[in-house]
């Protein structure tokens, strides 16, 4: 088993070498054709279930509100993240910025708090360029 945990979007995800059976979406949905099973609990939603925007200027902080109101399924999560792991979601940002895209947020959580694990960050093919 390896020790890697690829973070790329749904076009993407077929390049890395993570495990099929380990391939998880951290998106709020799921483009046509795709069915991968889901983390909701890094799902980019609100308190009350709408989907935070990127765009919002408060989506960091958003974000991180979800993770501290997830913090006991996020932290479980954590705990048996293995590598081999592909987790997989799509931006529309065309370009990407540390508050603005939750896929480099929940890299560099992984970063943090599993340091037993290398964390494969997937900035040079997002997955706007793919979109139709």
């Amino acid at each position: 088993m390896g020790d890697k945990v690829w973070f790329t979007s749904y076009w993407q995800v077929d390049n890395t070498e993570a495990d099929p059976e380990k391939v998880f979406s951290i998106a709020t949905n799921q483009p046509n054709g795709f069915h991968f099973p889901s983390l909701p609990f890094l799902a980019p939603r609100s308190e009350g279930g709408e989907r935070l925007l990127i765009e919002s200027k408060s989506f960091r902080a958003d974000y991180e509100a979800l993770l501290n109101r997830n913090h006991k399924r996020v932290a479980e999560w954590l705990d048996q993240l293995e590598g081999d792991t592909a987790l997989i979601c799509w931006c529309v940002q065309k370009e990407y910025k540390l508050s603005r895209c939750h896929r480099i947020l929940v890299a560099h959580l992984v970063r943090r708090m599993r340091p037993d694990l290398e964390v494969e960050l997937d900035l040079e093919n997002p997955a706007w360029r793919y979109r139709a």
